[in-house]
């Protein structure tokens, strides 16, 4: 064989894997595009088949049965088990009677994964392209994204909400009607609900499509929902039974309708363009009039452009060498660790710690790209993973063997720059989460905290993706990750336990009802003081913390 064959069988062997790299390299390039620098591509309909919908549905399956880690754990963590019901959503997609109600069903089905970093976005681009998180520039550079997106975004405005809305809200244990956020009244401002079509509220919500996410509560070991939502005359007949504060029971005759309770919960979103609220801090002294004053500071976000305002306003009212603190946290989904701790930590805490966590996340067919060609170079050299598998994998999170998981640290110094050292409530919620949940771990340790509410929503290193369905193109985020805590409980199942177990009561919720009754904000933070469990507990805790 003379040379240039040689050399032409050579170029023909690397022919394949020259074209593979070029073909990653141009993949790569296109992934670190900004949205504006898109050349979108136009799209006129949404014109979804049958067809098209299962191959969305069996995508996301395939993602919430194989890819969500957690899930595997719910059953003998909870007593819960979501991949039994794979059936139920099923016989919903294919029985949609629109692309809306479609939309509506996947969105219910990740409602039903208990996860703060699970779910759909609304189909809005800005929101979408304003958010970021793991292989979120894959979707963000979709050229069918912003015409899709929009298009989606049409069919929600367009769609018409015949109904009006009752909400009952889950507060320690039970459901409670929420007169403020009803539509409509209830003879009783006290109801809570006893029974659904004879079936408790407990064994009722893991039947239903909901577009309230399904949670753990730790105290009462049982699996909630945030709220359950009937309207007045539309959809499915249900029988609810009431009790009103006496014991007393009714019965009233409700509906129950997907789309049109999806509307209600989505409003904000539905009335114009989703904007972060201005009102994300508010810092004051919790009584003017006395000589100790205690500090209120409530921080419901941590990745916005009122970062340094925030700080300095921390230093202004913490500088006092006795004035306790109450932090807040109970709104609080997360944010970023940069302004977690240089707008938060640094000028509210004294101490300087390092916080070391390691990060377990699953390879699935949801995230394959992340992890494959020159892209997954990059992010292997920018994350350091190290691939595990075997009996590693099951010594971290009971998965099967056969899986595949990528470890990486993740290691953050928080510098205290406050010289007085405050006394600090944290107050927590299931809405604490990512980030705040984060930072709530990180300053558990410290001797003169005190976390004070119940489990966090935790997810504390975050460990999301986020990703598009093939036909619908419809955005979806989903926690891939295992994170544990200091006592080897898994965080994303379990989030960081307080030091003082307190949550709003029925009574506190009950007074909250008859403030609005009586036409007063009950939001204010002098009337807070009259409901509100845990602020109350923690301004008496915060007096005792050395």
């Amino acid at each position: 064989m003379t040379k240039k064959q040689i050399s032409a069988v050579i170029l023909a062997a690397a022919l394949p894997a020259i074209a593979y790299f070029v073909s990653e390299d141009i993949r790569c390039m296109q992934y670190l595009k900004e949205p504006d620098e898109i050349n979108h591509r136009q799209v006129s309909s949404i014109e979804m088949s049958g067809k098209d919908r299962m191959k969305d549905f069996e995508t996301l399956w395939k993602v919430v049965s194989e890819g969500i880690p957690a899930v595997r754990k719910y059953p003998g963590e909870f007593g819960y088990d979501i991949v039994p019901a794979k059936e139920k959503y099923l016989n919903a997609v294919k029985n949609a009677s629109s692309d809306v109600e479609f939309m509506c069903v996947m969105q219910s089905l990740l409602n039903d994964v208990p996860s703060v970093h699970t779910g759909f976005f609304f189909p809005d681009y800005k929101v979408i392209c304003d958010y970021n998180c793991m292989a979120s520039e894959i979707v963000k550079t979709n050229p069918y994204l912003h015409d899709t997106a929009e298009l989606w975004n049409r069919e929600m405005k367009n769609y018409y909400r015949q109904s009006r809305m009752y909400e009952f809200d889950y507060v320690d244990g039970k459901y409670c009607y929420s007169l403020r956020n009803s539509e409509l009244k209830l003879p009783e401002i006290n109801y809570t609900i006893k029974s659904v079509n004879g079936k408790s509220p407990d064994e009722y919500i893991t039947g239903i499509l909901s577009s309230s996410k399904l949670r753990y509560d730790e105290e009462h070991k049982k699996m909630y929902r945030k709220m359950l939502v009937f309207n007045d005359s539309r959809g499915e007949k249900v029988t609810v039974e009431l009790e009103d504060a006496g014991g007393r029971a009714a019965e009233h005759e409700l509906y129950c309708d997907l789309c049109d309770e999806y509307m209600f919960v989505n409003q904000p979103y539905l009335h114009g363009t989703y904007e972060k609220p201005d009102d994300v801090y508010d810092i004051r002294y919790m009584d003017e009039s006395q000589d100790e004053k205690t500090v209120y500071l409530r921080i419901d976000d941590l990745d916005n452009e009122k970062g340094a305002e925030l700080a300095e306003k921390i230093r202004k009212f913490c500088s006092g060498s006795s004035v306790p603190v109450i932090l807040d946290l109970r709104r609080n989904g997360g944010g970023t660790l940069e302004y977690t701790a240089d707008c938060v930590y640094s000028p509210l805490f004294s101490d300087n710690i390092t916080v070391k966590e390691k990060e377990y996340i699953m390879k699935s067919s949801g995230n394959s790209d992340f992890f494959r060609g020159v892209y997954a170079a990059m992010n292997k050299r920018v994350f350091g993973f190290r691939k595990i598998s075997g009996d590693e994998v099951s010594e971290v999170s009971d998965c099967p063997a056969g899986e595949t998981l990528f470890e990486y640290n993740i290691e953050k110094s928080f510098t205290g720059t406050n010289r007085n050292r405050p006394a600090v409530c944290v107050l927590v919620s299931d809405i604490t989460a990512s980030s705040a949940d984060y930072l709530v771990s990180a300053v558990s340790e410290l001797e003169n905290t005190v976390i004070i509410g119940e489990n966090t929503g935790g997810e504390k290193t975050g460990g999301q993706f986020m990703a598009m369905l093939p036909e619908s193109r419809l955005v979806y985020y989903y926690n891939a990750s295992v994170c544990l805590n200091s006592d080897g409980s898994d965080n994303s199942l379990h989030g960081t336990a307080p030091d003082i177990w307190c949550r709003l009561s029925t009574s506190g919720f009950r007074k909250y009802n008859e403030l609005v009754s009586e036409g007063q904000n009950p939001e204010t933070l002098k009337n807070r003081l009259l409901w509100d469990d845990v602020l109350i507990r923690a301004a008496e805790e915060v007096k005792n913390i050395k």
